[in-house]
């Protein structure tokens, strides 16, 4: 699965652009006065205005090999590291992340991937991250709705044996949707996870998939 477009929604836009464009340094572009965009190597993700107050969990990819790298340079920026037991990375099977808030008090994750080929070979620089890699998706019933992300909208997962009533991770180490049950903590805090609001565009199986997603509800849009 490769997320192509990613849109969520935000009560502090002007924060927001500040944070992502100034203090990131992240390729950003203003769309228009309630909107703007954040431009990786694979994926755009998109902030526009919203009234009600809500929050997400999501990941960009790093280039392979660029970890440490990576957090000098938050650092040098003033980012606070979220920590997990003392440590600043956690460590995956494969793979290892980082985590930080923006101004929506939304978890942003830096994650590597060493199974994943692209952006194999380069640099950090704030405009070489790869894509966007995960967006979390909070539920009432885990199971059902990962069943129906890979009965009728394409994904496949690559552990659906692992799926359990609290967390279904639900595609493959190049694109993922996080589905939890609502109220679970986002790792690696202890903040309970909330539904939430957001379109994606993304790829499986040679097809094409524009979905709207509210909670448990998922539209196909186009």
């Amino acid at each position: 699965m490769k997320i192509d477009q990613l849109n969520l929604y935000s009560t502090q836009i002007d924060d927001q652009w500040q944070f992502y464009k100034g203090i990131l340094g992240l390729p950003c572009d203003r769309i228009a006065d309630q909107t703007f965009r954040v431009n990786t190597l694979h994926t755009q993700l998109e902030f526009q205005h919203s009234g009600p107050e809500q929050y997400y969990h999501f990941a960009f990819l790093l280039p392979t090999g660029t970890m440490h790298e990576a957090i000098t340079y938050l650092e040098s920026r003033g980012i606070e590291l979220l920590m997990l037991d003392g440590e600043k990375i956690v460590h995956f099977n494969p793979g290892q992340a980082i985590y930080f808030k923006d101004p929506d008090g939304n978890i942003v994750e830096w994650i590597e991937r060493p199974s994943v080929q692209d952006g194999t070979g380069l640099k950090f620089d704030p405009a070489n991250l790869v894509c966007v890699n995960e967006i979390g998706l909070p539920v009432e019933r885990p199971r059902n709705t990962a069943r129906l992300l890979m009965d009728r909208y394409g994904i496949i997962p690559e552990n659906p044996e692992g799926f359990s009533d609290e967390f279904c991770w639900v595609g493959d180490a190049r694109g993922v949707l996080i589905v939890v049950k609502k109220g679970r903590n986002w790792l690696p805090t202890d903040i309970s996870s909330v539904t939430n609001h957001f379109k994606i565009q993304y790829r499986s199986k040679g097809e094409s998939y524009h979905l709207e997603i509210k909670g448990d509800e998922i539209e196909i849009i186009g």
